[in-house]
């Protein structure tokens, strides 16, 4: 499902739900900002942009993978296309496994590795 939630950015922000935790949602927030990054791109104009109510090209990255309470986020105006959904759940368990890892690296194993 795709959604504009009020997220306090006080900007329209496409958010695409990936999954549900409780009462909590993790969303896929989308921008028109080009940025370096894992990341997926909905090209403007294309099917799925227009399935999807976008205006313009529409970026989610990793980085912007947000979990809010589901009480921010109104009901749907239209279903992700299975596709980009696949690819957004990818992403999704890539930036977990490289949290995941990152946060049981050994810290001297850090140091030892950024020295030169």
């Amino acid at each position: 499902m795709i959604s504009w939630p009020d997220l306090g950015h006080g900007k329209d922000h496409p958010a695409i739900v990936l999954k549900r935790l409780d009462r909590h949602l993790i969303l896929a927030e989308g921008t028109s900002k080009w940025h370096l990054g894992i990341g997926v791109t909905v090209p403007w104009p294309s099917p799925k942009a227009t399935m999807l109510g976008l205006r313009r090209e529409t970026h989610f990255y990793a980085r912007n993978l947000l979990i809010v309470d589901e009480s921010v986020v109104q009901p749907g105006r239209a279903m992700c296309p299975p596709d980009l959904f696949a690819e957004l759940l990818r992403m999704l368990e890539q930036n977990a496994r490289h949290l995941l890892l990152a946060a049981t690296r050994d810290p001297a194993e850090q140091r030892d590795n950024s020295s030169p």
